[in-house]
C-alpha cells in the first residue's frame, strides 16, 4: 500500500462489499494474539491492547479482520497452535500475523531445531496457499535461564534468516527462492541496551519483569513495525 491509499496488490478480496473490502488480515498465535480480542457476553470484540488491531488502524482501516480471523490461544505451544492452521487457510486471508514460540522456549519441551521445524510447519501451508505470514519475533525476556535466553535468540535468528531467503533454510522449508515470509522484530526497542532485559515501563504491569506482553502504546509500535515491513 503506497501512502496507505492505494490498494495493495495482495488484495485478493478487493471486490468484496464493504465492510469487507481491501486486504483481509488474520492472526494466529498464543496469548499475544489473544490480546487483540476481548470476550464480552459470549462475543469477541477487537481490543487495542494487541498489535494486530493497531496494524489495521495504521493502514487507515484499509485492512479488515473477518469474523473468526483472530485465533489466539494463551499458554499454548506451537504444536497445539498449529492444529488451527487449517482454520486460517479456510479464511483465505491475504496475510496472517503470527506470534508463537515463547511457550516452547519456556517449557523446554523441544530443542531449538524442533522448534524451528514446528514453526516452519505452520508457515509452509500458508505460503503454499498464497497467504503472506508476518511473523513477530520474540520480545526480550526477563526471569529466564541462560539456556532459555540462548534458545530465544537462536529462534529469532532462524526466523530472520528464513525471512531474508537464506537458500539452505528456504530449501529445507519447501519455500520458493527469495522471500516468502516477513519478520518484524520488536526486540531492539523493547529491551534495555545495557543488559538486554525488557524495559519494564514498556510492558503490561503483570509482565513487567518477564517482558511477555507489551503494553498498549508498545503494541502500537509493534503494529507500526509490522506495517512498515509489509
Amino acid at each position: 500500500m503506497s501512502q496507505y491509499n492505494t490498494p495493495s496488490p495482495l488484495a485478493r478480496n478487493s471486490g468484496m462489499a464493504y465492510p469487507y473490502a481491501g486486504v483481509q488480515l488474520s492472526a494466529l498465535g498464543d496469548s499475544r494474539v489473544a490480546n487483540n480480542g476481548v470476550t464480552n457476553n459470549g462475543s469477541t470484540i477487537l481490543s487495542n491492547n494487541g498489535n494486530v488491531v493497531w496494524f489495521k488502524a495504521l493502514c487507515n482501516q484499509r485492512c479488515y479482520i473477518a469474523p473468526g480471523g483472530i485465533l489466539g490461544y494463551a499458554g499454548q505451544t506451537i504444536q497445539a497452535i498449529s492444529a488451527h492452521t487449517p482454520d486460517i487457510i479456510a479464511l483465505n486471508p491475504d496475510l496472517c500475523i503470527i506470534q508463537m514460540g515463547t511457550n516452547n522456549i519456556l517449557t523446554g519441551d523441544k530443542g531449538i531445531d524442533m522448534i524451528n521445524a514446528l514453526v516452519t510447519g505452520v508457515l509452509r501451508p500458508m505460503v503454499a496457499s498464497n497467504i503472506l505470514p508476518v511473523v513477530v519475533a520474540e520480545t526480550p525476556r526477563g526471569g529466564i535461564t541462560a539456556a532459555q535466553q540462548s534458545k530465544l535468540c537462536d529462534f529469532n535468528n532462524y526466523l530472520n534468516d528464513l525471512a531474508f531467503g537464506r537458500s539452505d533454510l528456504t530449501l529445507n522449508a519447501g519455500f520458493a527462492a527469495g522471500r516468502s515470509i516477513i519478520v518484524s522484530n520488536p526486540r531492539p526497542y523493547l529491551q534495555d541496551e545495557t543488559n538486554g532485559l525488557p524495559v519494564a515501563a514498556y510492558f503490561q504491569e503483570a509482565s513487567q519483569a518477564t517482558g511477555l506482553h507489551p503494553n498498549r502504546s508498545e503494541e502500537r509500535r509493534v503494529g507500526k513495525e509490522c506495517r512498515s515491513r509489509w
